[in-house]
């Protein structure tokens, strides 16, 4: 699997724009899985300065009831200036996300809760969705967590060690390992 969208200034980004490594995720914020990879690189991007750091939804409809919706509201919180934080929240809280609890969480960092909902109602917010959901469909995502390192993807069972260990290859010049 390769990927077909190149990172695009639409995208959710932390760490340097010229950064040697760029490691994009496919997630759901609902999915266990996804949950302990994003635990992972947030701890990787507090120590590697020189990581960047882009997310995309791949929201697992089939499985996941508020995958969406908790989608949505990480765009609204955007408007607000306040992706990352709210992102880290939702990612981190030990409750099972539902619309109570993700408006809820939203009230305790002090979001606009009014203006979170009137804009996850926009169709612009789902689109934005919609299209990361489209690009990992197009570049052969079919589950979540879904990991590419400066485009290229990372197969298989993935531990946090062989993430590491796959960042230090493309640092050193050589190929991804297995």
């Amino acid at each position: 699997m390769k990927l077909t969208l190149p990172p695009q200034n639409s995208d959710h980004a932390l760490g340097p724009e010229k950064a040697k490594v760029t490691l994009l995720i496919y997630a759901d914020l609902q999915c266990p899985h996804s949950k302990k990879a994003i635990g992972w690189i947030y701890g990787l991007i507090k120590e590697d300065k020189d990581l960047r750091f882009i997310y995309r939804h791949f929201p697992l409809v089939d499985l996941h009831t508020y995958a969406v919706f908790a989608a949505l509201a990480t765009e609204a919180s955007a408007l607000q200036g306040r992706f990352w934080e709210y992102h880290k929240l939702l990612f981190t809280t030990k409750e099972q996300l539902s619309p109570l609890l993700i408006l809820r969480l939203a009230k305790e960092i002090n979001l606009d809760t009014g203006k979170l909902m009137s804009a996850m109602n926009k169709g612009i917010l789902l689109e934005k969705v919609y299209r990361d959901l489209s690009s990992g469909i197009d570049s052969g995502v079919r589950s979540t967590p879904v990991f590419f390192l400066n485009g290229i993807c990372l197969e298989g069972p993935l531990g946090f060690d062989h993430l590491l260990e796959n960042i230090r290859c493309i640092r050193q010049g050589k190929r991804l390992s297995a």
